[in-house]
């Protein structure tokens, strides 16, 4: 489907080419990203860091918790 307007040519399958361009070209970064943090030495790194954070978070909250519950 082709429409003219102002002797332009607009194509709505070249928008649809760009538009799966760019969603490829998004997804493959984001698998860039992924294989990058998320495999290797540094993804055991990233892995403990954040069970490490986790934990901590889960000890801030009991602790605030039980400081509540208990005061009286």
């Amino acid at each position: 489907h082709t429409e003219t307007k102002n002797n332009m040519s607009f194509s709505a399958w070249s928008v649809g080419q760009r538009s799966g361009l760019l969603l490829c070209l998004s997804f493959c970064h984001i698998h860039r990203i992924y294989n990058r943090a998320c495999t290797g030495n540094t993804g055991i790194l990233v892995k403990a860091a954040a069970a490490i954070v986790g934990a901590v978070l889960i000890f801030i909250i009991g602790y605030v918790t039980g400081y509540y519950v208990h005061r009286c």
